[in-house]
């Protein structure tokens, strides 16, 4: 059996063509590509002015001739990102095993894939392993191998389709499970971060996030994602075009330090995950100490350059 049968990759793509080319064209310099079938799907437009620009995007989708096999699935209607990621993920998966997601607005380095498939040969056993996740946090802890984050994530990932089925899309039933078990502070990265705030505006319809509910139902069933040693993924989607803003805290240019490919066991896990997108939180945090901190981290760092110069010349 070829052993990309059991594998796809999966696009969830809507009204901007040009973000979905640069990440067609990231793909494309990831050589695996070629050896798995490509699903990308295409939200309907929510208005006139969307037809167009989803009609371009249709059209690079359908010209696209990197991967195996190609098939564009697309929507009459404006079905919104939650409901296209559930109900596609949810289709790829009555015909894979392992299922690698990506939305629009990301661009990955060469060796996504590589370690997207690394992960599935090393972890499709391990029921405790959610899935992997190409985005890795620019934290000033650096860490030189793969870790580990209890939960979930969502920014260029893969699961299997036996985890997939025991996500609880119930927020309420999430938000009160991890009240029962006295989670929330854990879930909340010691106060660092506020999942719950996300969840129960999630619960109150402000917001309708799968991702959120994803990552809960892994956390409460003690569930791991692998992360790479340096991010493999960048999110484009911060220019104003989408609704994520203009700027973004999120994102660095890709290393040049080289992805490290032996991956750990979870039973070697240090904690480590949990440190770096702790202390990621807290250095972006809006506060007042935290910001006093990162401003004299930066000072330091300019008159130790200043120093080197004036003892070069």
């Amino acid at each position: 059996m070829d052993k990309y049968s059991e594998v796809a990759v999966t696009i969830f793509a809507y009204n901007r063509p040009n973000h979905l080319k640069s990440l067609l064209n990231s793909l494309s310099l990831n050589p695996e590509i070629r050896y798995l079938d490509l699903n990308i799907f295409i939200d309907g437009p929510k208005n006139d002015e969307d037809t167009l620009k989803v009609d371009e995007v249709k059209h690079i989708a359908n010209s696209y001739i990197g991967s195996k096999n190609i098939i564009v699935y697309t929507s009459s209607i404006n079905l919104g990102l939650a409901n296209s990621v559930i109900n596609g993920v949810n289709k790829i998966f009555q015909n894979y095993i392992y299922q690698i997601v990506l939305e629009d607005d990301l661009i990955v380095r060469e060796d996504f894939l590589k370690f997207m498939l690394t992960a599935n040969d090393k972890y499709k056993n391990n029921f405790e392993i959610a899935g992997a996740n190409g985005y890795s946090y620019p934290s000033s802890i650096k860490c030189k191998e793969s870790f580990f984050i209890r939960g979930a994530d969502c920014w260029g990932w893969s699961t299997w389709k036996n985890r997939w089925q025991n996500v609880n899309w119930n927020s309420q039933a999430l938000y009160k499970e991890l009240r029962k078990k006295k989670l929330i502070n854990e879930f909340n990265l010691k106060g660092n971060f506020k999942y719950s705030k996300i969840l129960k505006d999630q619960i109150e319809h402000k917001i309708d996030s799968w991702a959120i509910r994803w990552h809960a139902s892994m956390f409460l069933n003690e569930k791991y994602t692998v992360f790479p040693n340096v991010s493999l993924v960048k999110n484009t989607g911060f220019d104003g075009s989408g609704t994520h803003g203009v700027s973004s805290i999120h994102n660095e240019k890709f290393s040049n330090m080289r992805l490290n490919l032996n991956l750990p066991n979870l039973e070697d896990r240090h904690g480590a995950g949990t440190e770096i997108i702790k202390n990621y939180y807290i250095e972006n945090s809006p506060g007042l100490i935290p910001r006093i901190l990162r401003k004299f981290k930066h000072r330091v760092k300019k008159y130790k350059i200043m120093a080197i110069k004036f003892k070069i010349q």
